[in-house]
């Protein structure tokens, strides 16, 4: 549980050195919500004690989950304070801030609607929105701070809402004055809405869990809640812990124009989810699995942390593997969805182009938003279920690889590669660490295992057709504008092709060889429709089925570990 502090201010001439030390300490936000007729801005005053230097470094939003050149929004910057001054730097998210030593610093500035993206640029979501009806916005994107806050912080923040607003936040579901305890890290990863949002609140385990929603939906609001509640148990059950005493899931439509198709997101908070969702779309397979995906990051790279290096294979191969493993046994998905899931890694595996990529470029590539960038989960998803299958193997059924996770989490250390390994060791896995330099590091291709499913699924080589979108999607739907396509593809042939305006695209998803696709774009020739099916090359893929005589549908359950109560799904 992270600390909570009630925190007073203190005149710095009275102090003692060590108090006025602690005093620095503490940031002060005063934020009122202001419709404008451009929209909603964020009025923000941020007042902190100065250090004895007379002078720091004051960081403006500068980047988030791939959206960058956040101090755009930030405008009409001024020093409140008599005294106190503003300078540029070499960097424009960083200014430079001087006054009289240990003077209390007052600034203000404004966050306004973002110009600087358009709505319909892929992970705009992750932008602040602020529009006349509601905000929404992640803490990294609107928060300025000064430098010398990298220590413990203790952090007041005001609220000045619309009459009638609802409000909440990583820290509660009220806009009374909130105080919070902790690291800067933790205070600028959270998530903060107001306005129209629909607020529920459900229980998990005794605790509490909130839940703020805005849009139209094909599920109920209290459909949708129950699932959090129950999503939400299942994971602090498997972690054995329950030390929540709130946490706050939030969805909102990704405001992406229906005509470039489908753009889903979600992001672990501190004790929240923030979850950015194709508008309209069901309480579906792929809906569960994103929330449980990045409820579980509350400990798997948040509780346990992977250190300077990335560990990307592990912080999120291992998370996508238990997302839907824990899904399976809370009794949210059935064996026969579970089953098409782990299928349909193994597909995308063996289509990607860059299966064989090294470690260092897959690293590199982790925010490229290309196949590369899923080359850590699907990675590390297979090789839990390969570990997981070594484990049950060598220890008759008695161990599985969540005594692994829950070894490394009781460590209280950094989680590395030689600690996974070393942890897989005493549970009868002797060569993970020659595995993870075979198949991370030098990027040698993982062979499914056949026990991975458990006993009642045979593992079989199918010919699959490869899906081939023709065309590339991320730089097409950023730009708006047809790029990158494949001379020879089906959606070269039905005509399209680079440099084409895209006026509209039926949602499709990626991965999918059986969709149809749908586009309307114009060039010097006119508009016209372009429609094809994404197929590519068909290709040897190994995929699960199930044996009906080997085992009943509880044996399958029963070895996945599934939670009681859940045998009849």
């Amino acid at each position: 549980m992270k600390a909570v502090f009630a925190c007073a201010l203190v005149l710095l001439s009275l102090v003692s050195p060590s108090a006025r030390a602690a005093a620095q300490r503490q940031l002060t936000y005063t934020v009122e919500a202001v419709p404008r007729r451009s929209g909603l801005r964020l009025s923000v005053d941020l007042s902190f004690s100065g250090g004895e230097t007379g002078h720091t470094r004051l960081h403006l939003p500068s980047h988030f989950s791939g959206q960058r050149e956040l101090y755009k929004n930030v405008q009409g910057l001024t020093a409140v304070s008599p005294g106190v001054t503003l300078a540029d730097t070499d960097a424009p998210d960083v200014k430079r801030v001087t006054f009289l030593p240990g003077q209390t610093v007052h600034l203000h500035y404004e966050v306004a609607a973002d110009e600087s993206s358009p709505s319909g640029q892929p992970g705009a979501y992750f932008r602040p929105a602020l529009q006349a009806a509601y905000f929404h916005f992640i803490g990294t994107t609107v928060w300025a701070y000064p430098a010398q806050y990298g220590k413990p912080l203790l952090v007041t923040l005001h609220w000045k809402l619309p009459t009638g607003w609802a409000f909440c936040d990583s820290f509660g579901a009220s806009p009374a004055d909130q105080q919070f305890g902790g690291t800067l890290e933790q205070f600028l990863e959270t998530v903060y809405v107001g306005g129209d949002f629909r607020v529920l609140t459900v229980q998990a385990s005794g605790r509490p869990v909130t839940v703020a929603l805005r849009g139209k939906w094909k599920f109920s609001d209290s459909d949708f809640a129950a699932l959090a509640g129950r999503i939400v148990a299942t994971e602090r059950d498997f972690w054995r812990d329950q030390n929540f005493p709130y946490y706050l899931v939030t969805l909102i439509p990704a405001e992406q124009p229906a005509h470039l198709g489908s753009d889903d997101g979600g992001v672990e908070l501190t004790h929240s989810v923030a979850l950015f969702q194709t508008k309209g779309r069901p309480l579906d397979v792929e809906l569960k699995y994103v929330l449980a995906h990045e409820l579980f990051h509350e400990w798997n790279a948040d509780q346990m942390q992977t250190g300077d290096a990335p560990l990307y294979w592990f912080s999120e191969g291992f998370t996508d593997y238990y997302a839907r493993l824990l899904l399976l046994r809370g009794g949210l998905i059935s064996l026969e969805e579970y089953a098409r899931g782990f299928n349909t890694l193994l597909r995308e595996y063996a289509e990607s182009p860059d299966r064989n990529r090294r470690g260092e470029e897959a690293a590199r590539g982790f925010y490229s938003g290309t196949a590369l960038a899923r080359l850590p989960y699907q990675q590390g998803a297979l090789l839990a279920a390969h570990w997981n299958a070594a484990i049950r193997s060598a220890t008759s059924d008695a161990r599985s690889l969540d005594d692994v996770l829950r070894d490394l989490k009781a460590a209280a250390a950094p989680v590395t590669a030689d600690a996974v390994a070393a942890a897989l060791r005493h549970y009868g896995v002797p060569d993970a660490a020659g595995e993870v330099a075979r198949i991370i590091e030098s990027g040698e291709t993982l062979a499914a295992d056949p026990r991975a499913l458990g006993p009642g699924f045979t593992l079989h080589t199918k010919k699959m057709p490869q899906f081939e979108l023709g065309f590339d999607g991320a730089a097409t739907m950023a730009r708006r504008t047809v790029a990158g396509v494949k001379p020879g593809s089906r959606a070269y042939w039905a005509g399209l092709r680079d440099g084409q305006e895209v006026l509209s695209c039926a949602p499709f998803v990626v991965g999918d060889p059986n969709q149809r696709l749908s586009l309307t774009v114009r060039d010097s020739a006119g508009m016209k429709d372009v429609e094809f099916t994404p197929v590519g090359d068909s290709l040897p893929v190994p995929q699960y089925a199930r044996d009906k005589g080997a085992a009943t549908n509880g044996a399958c359950l029963a070895w996945f570990g599934n939670l009681p109560g859940a045998a009849g799904h």
